[in-house]
């Protein structure tokens, strides 16, 4: 905190971004957001990696008018995350920036990335955006006061809670019956016969739910409402 206060007290810090501008090793970084790693604030990694990325000069600066800080010019597009080595690639430019302007904040960093990387290795590659909303809420919830290290990840317990929710939800909904238009047709034979070896799922016929035959589902009308089932032309789907 106290090498934060070195760039921010007295109003310093737009000085020192414009001192920082002028130093042939700064790290390739979008200008307008060196206030924010000065401050220690909340880093936008999409902001990040679109600044770098970007063709359009980052031209974003920031004026003092009756005591109020006033942003004019514009900032590079935003670039969206949406997998590990998105996050990696950007996370990696905003470490860069804040060890050259904190360098005792380098292990801290280094701890947090490593963290963050296994959590993309524990989930898929189908939950990865969910990983990033992750990143973004541990961070904001850091920038708030400061309190402990990033690296600290015990701070995040509640936040990964509800990642591991999130992920659950997602994985409940893409198994449900119907979810895949593009599976295999049902085996009509296992229904009304007998099959083995054929490449159609061996379901029920009326819920495509494993276990249990047509006969048996408890989904099958009564005698007094004939299945529509039977009126399709046969049952000879997989012969």
């Amino acid at each position: 905190m106290a090498a934060r206060n070195n760039y921010t007290k007295g109003g310093r810090v737009r000085d020192t971004v414009r001192s920082l501008l002028e130093h042939s090793n700064l790290p390739n970084f979008p200008i307008s957001k060196w206030k924010a790693v000065l401050s220690d604030d909340y880093m936008d990694l999409r902001k990040v990696i679109g600044g770098v990325e970007s063709s359009v000069g980052d031209t974003r600066e920031f004026t003092v008018i009756g005591g109020l800080e006033i942003g004019y010019g514009k900032e590079p597009p935003s670039k969206a995350i949406s997998s590990a080595s998105d996050w990696a690639a950007a996370f990696e430019l905003y470490r860069a920036a804040v060890v050259y302007a904190f360098p005792h904040r380098n292990e801290e960093l280094l701890a947090y990335r490593d963290y963050l990387n296994n959590t993309f290795r524990v989930f898929g590659t189908q939950y990865h955006p969910a990983v990033i909303d992750f990143d973004q809420r541990c961070r904001i919830l850091y920038s708030r006061t400061h309190a402990r290290a990033l690296s600290d990840i015990i701070q995040f317990a509640t936040e990964y809670a509800r990642l591991t929710v999130q992920v659950a939800e997602t994985a409940a909904s893409t198994t449900r019956p119907f979810a895949n238009a593009s599976r295999e047709p049902v085996c009509h034979r296992y229904n009304y016969h007998s099959c083995n070896g054929c490449s159609y799922r061996h379901v029920c016929l009326m819920c495509e739910r494993s276990g249990h035959r047509i006969d048996d589902c408890p989904k099958k009308p009564g005698p007094s409402q004939p299945s529509a089932q039977h009126g399709k032309g046969g049952r000879g789907g997989s012969d």
